[in-house]
C-alpha cells in the first residue's frame, strides 16, 4: 500500500500539495466503492479494492508523461534516491512509476519538464537538493480536471545526464467500518472545552453534527511518525432521551490530523483507528463547523 508520507531527511520542505491527501478531499471527490453490496465487506477488502481501482486509473495516466527529448526508458535508477517518492502528507495513493534518462544536465531537464506538463495538468518546481543534486516536479490538475490524479517527477543530476522517476498518483480513501459509526438514538450532544461548555438539543442541530461525525475519515492503519505533544481540547457526549451516554469524542480544537487525530469511543469501548479532518489542509476543523453550526464559542479566540 503506497501512501504520501513525508520521511525524515526528506529533501522537499518547501513541497505542498494543497489539493492532495485522504485528509484534504471530500469523499465525494476521492477514488471510492459503495452501494449495498460493498457495506457488508470488511473495511479491509474494500480498501483493497480501492485501492486496485485507483490503480487502474493511474496507469493511463501514466503514459500521458511527456518525456524530455533524448529520454529513453531505464528498468531503474540510482539508489537510495530514486527509490521512493518522498511527499509531505498522508495519503493513500495508487499507481505506477516509470524512470528514464537522458544524457543531458539537470537544470535542462527540469525546465523542460516543467515546460510540458499533459492537458489539464499544471506544472510547478515543488522542491530541490543540492547534495546530491536533486529537484522535484508537480504536476497538479487544473480546474474543471479530477482534483485526485497527480503526477510527479523526481529527477537526480549524474556526471552530466538526468535520471528521472515518475509517478502517476490517484488518492483514494482507507474505508471507515459500519461498526465504527455513532449508534442511533442520539437526542442530545454535551460538549466541553476547559473554558466552556454547550449542550445541543435541536433535532436537526444534532442530526448534522451526527452526520459529519460519521462523514470523519479514519487516520490509515500503519501510519507511524513522531508527532509533538499534544493535548484533546473539545469533550463531545452523545446521549440518548434519557441521558444515557451512548459515545463519547475527545478533539483538538483545530483540524485534526494522523499526529492529533479525533479519538472517540462507542458504549465505553475504544474504537480503533481514530479520525481525521477530510479537510484538515484548508483549516477547517470539526470543531470549528460545529462551532458555526451551534453558535457558541468552543474554540479560544488566537491573537
Amino acid at each position: 500500500m503506497k501512501r504520501f508520507l513525508l520521511p525524515a531527511g526528506a529533501f522537499v520542505p518547501a513541497l505542498v500539495l494543497t489539493a492532495c491527501g485522504a485528509g484534504s478531499l471530500p469523499a465525494s471527490q476521492v477514488t471510492k466503492l459503495g452501494g449495498p453490496s460493498t457495506m457488508r465487506m470488511s473495511a479491509r477488502t474494500l480498501a483493497v479494492m480501492r485501492e486496485e481501482l485507483a490503480a487502474r486509473k493511474a496507469t493511463p495516466l501514466l503514459r500521458r508523461f511527456v518525456p524530455p527529448a533524448g529520454a529513453r526508458p531505464v528498468r531503474a535508477a540510482p539508489r537510495p534516491v530514486l527509490r521512493s517518492k518522498p511527499s509531505p502528507t498522508v495519503a493513500e495513493v495508487a499507481g505506477p512509476h516509470r524512470f528514464f534518462v537522458v544524457a543531458r544536465p539537470l537544470p535542462t531537464v527540469e525546465a523542460a519538464v516543467v515546460a510540458h506538463p499533459p492537458n489539464g495538468f499544471s506544472a510547478r518546481e515543488a522542491g530541490e537538493s543540492l547534495s546530491p543534486p536533486m529537484r522535484l516536479v508537480v504536476m497538479s490538475p487544473r480546474p474543471g480536471a479530477d482534483p485526485t490524479h497527480f503526477l510527479t517527477v523526481t529527477m537526480l543530476g549524474l556526471r552530466g545526464r538526468t535520471f528521472l522517476r515518475v509517478d502517476a498518483d490517484v488518492v483514494w480513501t482507507y474505508p471507515r467500518s459500519a461498526g465504527e459509526r455513532l449508534p442511533a438514538g442520539i437526542r442530545e450532544i454535551s460538549i466541553r472545552t476547559p473554558r466552556t461548555s454547550a449542550t445541543v438539543t435541536a433535532s436537526a442541530e444534532v442530526a448534522a453534527v451526527v452526520r459529519w461525525f460519521d462523514a470523519l475519515p479514519v487516520v490509515p492503519p500503519g501510519v507511524a511518525q513522531s508527532c509533538p505533544l499534544t493535548v484533546d481540547d473539545v469533550v463531545f457526549s452523545f446521549r440518548a432521551a434519557d441521558g444515557k451516554t451512548l459515545a463519547t469524542a475527545q478533539a483538538p480544537e483545530g483540524p485534526a490530523s494522523y499526529c492529533n487525530a479525533i479519538g472517540f469511543s462507542i458504549g465505553g469501548r475504544r474504537q480503533s483507528p481514530a479520525l481525521e479532518d477530510a479537510s484538515r489542509n484548508v483549516g477547517v476543523s470539526f470543531v470549528g463547523r460545529v462551532q458555526r453550526l451551534i453558535g457558541a464559542r468552543l474554540i479560544a479566540s488566537r491573537r
